[in-house]
C-alpha cells in the first residue's frame, strides 16, 4: 500500500512509461497487451497481468490522448 494518491503518483512517474487511463488505473505500457474499440469511442484494455476487475475502459474524452501517447 501507498500513501499517495493516484494524481500524486502519476506526477511521479515517467510519463513516457505510465499512463493514467481512469480514476482507478494507471498502466505501465508493457502491461497493455490488447486494445479493443468499445462503444461509444471507448477503448478497452486487457492487461498482463490482469487485474481483479478484467474491464479496463478508457472514456472517449481520453482515448484520443492515450492514442497519442501509444503512438510515441
Amino acid at each position: 500500500m501507498l500513501d499517495y494518491s493516484l494524481e500524486e503518483l502519476s506526477t511521479m512517474l515517467n510519463p513516457d512509461l505510465f499512463f493514467r487511463v481512469n480514476r482507478s488505473y494507471i498502466v505501465h505500457i508493457k502491461a497493455i497487451k490488447v486494445i479493443n474499440s468499445y462503444f461509444n469511442g471507448k477503448l478497452q484494455l486487457q492487461l498482463s497481468p490482469a487485474p481483479e476487475q478484467n474491464d479496463v475502459i478508457i472514456s472517449k474524452e481520453k482515448a484520443a490522448e492515450f492514442k497519442k501517447w501509444m503512438g510515441k
